[in-house]
């Protein structure tokens, strides 16, 4: 099956991060992952917004661009804000990545693009 790409525009409001998590959650479904997996996707994905986000909204948006394969999902998030200056906080990137060590294959932050990258594999 050959791979799919999947992009959303999400207001950056924490409420939305929810729509970014069933989204990722519906697609791993689909590859047949399992609940366990999905499970910490979901949890990656919340964590994600969290850190993207930030304590307050901020006048912008959040990029999703899921993509998809047989039995991989990759989530890209990036906040993208009306003050493209501002990098991510070093303590919100590692808090992020200590609380989602373990949950997903691969997580790359890029905190001057204000971007997460995340690689989930199903276990066939």
């Amino acid at each position: 099956m050959p791979s799919t790409d999947i992009k959303l525009g999400l207001p950056g409001r924490a409420e939305y991060g929810r729509v970014a998590r069933v989204g990722a959650a519906h697609l791993a479904h689909r590859r047949g992952f399992n609940l366990d997996e999905i499970d910490d996707l979901r949890l990656a994905i919340d964590e994600a917004a969290i850190m993207l986000l930030g304590p307050a909204p901020r006048p912008g948006r959040i990029d999703v661009i899921y993509r998809v394969d047989e039995h991989v999902v990759e989530v890209e998030l990036t906040s993208v804000l009306d003050d493209d200056s501002i990098s991510l906080p070093t303590e919100r990137t590692e808090r992020f990545g200590e609380l989602t060590d373990g949950l997903v294959d691969e997580c790359e932050v890029d905190r001057e693009a204000r971007r997460v990258r995340m690689v989930k594999r199903h276990i066939a």
